[in-house]
């Protein structure tokens, strides 16, 4: 496949600012290895709504910044224990390392490193959510991510979300001058194993 040999040929920017996040893939249950479109499925985490925080009701993949001294892997595992309860470590047995994408430069934000993470126990282990950070994990066919652009929807957002507190002047002309939301390209993303 496309990840045989990402791990090896990977090539790490050195950003002072990083972070990690999981992709978590699946055989659907009661699929028998057919190999069809749906048969594999991807984890999602949709973040506890807070105020203060401007990811605050998004959906997303279980992972978050670098501690000190750890690295891709690490943050990866360590931030999915704390969010999602899901050992990813070798040592869990339930999930193995299979790859990565390439880095997600970002103008505001920490680079974002994406491992890919297979499920080799025969049962997803149950999940144990951390309240103040997540409302739900799902799984969702990963083919709903490989549509072209008529597959996209439209989302209205208020600007004001993803304004940051402290960023009052912004917040400031955004009232008075406009513009006071913003279009997303979105993806319905077909569910179909929700925990809460």
């Amino acid at each position: 496949g496309r990840l045989d040999g990402s791990l090896a040929s990977y090539k790490r920017r050195e950003d002072k600012h990083r972070a990690s996040v999981a992709l978590i893939l699946r055989e659907r249950p009661g699929s028998r290895g057919l190999d069809t479109a749906d048969a594999v499925e991807a984890a999602f985490i949709l973040r506890s709504v807070n105020p203060n925080d401007r990811w605050s009701g998004h959906v997303a993949l279980p992972g978050g910044r670098h501690e000190p001294g750890e690295d891709d892997v690490q943050t990866a595992v360590r931030e999915t224990l704390e969010e999602v309860g899901w050992d990813l470590s070798p040592a869990g047995g339930a999930f193995a390392l299979i790859g990565r994408l390439d880095d997600r430069l970002t103008v505001s934000a920490p680079t974002v490193c994406v491992l890919v993470f297979a499920q080799v126990a025969a049962v997803t282990p149950p999940a144990r959510l951390e309240p103040s950070e997540v409302a739900a994990v799902a799984w969702c066919p990963l083919s709903a991510l490989a549509g072209g652009p008529e597959s996209l929807t439209p989302l209205e957002k208020d600007l004001g979300i993803i304004l940051r507190p402290e960023d009052r002047l912004a917040r400031l002309a955004s009232h008075i001058a406009g513009p006071r939301t913003i279009l997303y390209a979105s993806v319905c993303l077909p569910v179909t194993e929700v925990h809460t």
